[in-house]
């Protein structure tokens, strides 16, 4: 027979999203288990020989897994995926990266300062599809400078980066769709697969549980504020000029050099990388922002706060 202990809450998954979940929960006096496993039932979580019963909630941050491109063999060659390419012990001589997205471009400089030779195949017509044109150009030169080869592939290969799979669905508060005691934070509910925004939702999560009856999501989705950290780091915030006229907003762009913004002051005068501000001329409000520059991170907390959401 199996032995049973009760908690307040269970926390499933100990990563960035598990842990801020379990630990605002435990400043505020709940008593919470945070494992690695998997659900064995309504409010029941199976650990060994034990069952976890939670009596108010079970929160599922779990994470995600890479996306596998259908290439003959790619899979029985064991390729790295993000966990591998972030825990390797060994250089290797030559990296070869598939995809351009954000994983890709950040590992492929990281690698690249570690002396591997490293090739970039990215099936879109540029780095960082999703950002501004200027960024994944700019982060593009930086490779090249340094050594790095990019190659269009010209659909030859599809994108690899990381999705949700089946993410579980969750309304503003977090909670899972029909189940009132079942919470999913993070990357599993494939709304925003950022680190910040998981541990944003385990704080939006874990103060719902705790009674707060206002808490819920106000910022998510493709709009989230956003840092690449490549050199140079690229750092957004809201619309792309792209994204906001497909969205129907009457937007134009304000482009400068990141080293004429206030900003920049703290890293010296003329330094490299291009700034975008995009406007809703209807409104007169701020609807995006991009950064690339030297440490341009720092600037997207006041860009954030000026964008109405």
């Amino acid at each position: 027979m199996m032995a049973t202990r009760s908690f307040d809450v269970v926390v499933i998954g100990a990563g960035p999203a598990g842990e801020i979940a379990a630990g605002r929960l435990t400043m505020a006096g709940r008593e919470v288990a945070i494992v690695e496993r998997e659900l064995g039932g309504e409010r029941r979580v199976r650990v060994g020989d034990e069952v976890l019963e939670a009596r108010e909630a079970v929160i599922v941050a779990i994470g995600t897994t890479a996306a596998m491109p259908p290439i003959a063999g790619l899979a029985d060659s064991q390729p790295w995926t993000n966990r591998e390419v972030t825990t390797a012990s060994e250089i290797p001589e030559h990296l070869v990266v598939l995809g351009g997205g954000v994983v890709g471009v950040e590992m492929a400089q990281a690698w690249r300062s570690l002396s591997s030779r490293v090739t970039v195949i990215e099936a879109s017509d540029r780095l960082l599809a999703r950002e501004e044109p200027f960024a994944g150009e700019e982060v593009a030169a930086s490779l090249i400078e340094r050594g790095a080869l990019e190659i269009d592939a010209d659909q030859a290969f599809p994108t690899v980066g990381l999705e949700p799979g089946r993410s579980i669905e969750v309304d503003d508060t977090l909670r899972v769709v029909g189940l009132g005691w079942l919470y999913a934070v993070g990357d599993v509910n494939g709304r925003a697969l950022l680190t910040h925004m998981g541990k944003y939702q385990a704080r939006v999560a874990a103060d719902r549980i705790l009674g707060d009856s206002e808490a819920r999501i106000r910022v998510d989705g493709p709009l989230s504020p956003r840092v690449f950290f490549t050199d140079p780091q690229v750092a957004a915030t809201g619309h792309t000029l792209a994204s906001a006229l497909a969205a129907g907003i009457c937007a134009r762009a304000v482009d400068l050099a990141t080293s004429a913004t206030a900003g920049a002051s703290f890293v010296g005068r003329d330094a490299a990388g291009t700034t975008r501000f995009v406007v809703d001329t209807e409104r007169e409000v701020l609807v995006g922002v991009t950064f690339v520059g030297p440490e341009v991170a720092d600037f997207l907390h006041a860009a954030t706060i000026a964008r109405p959401t």
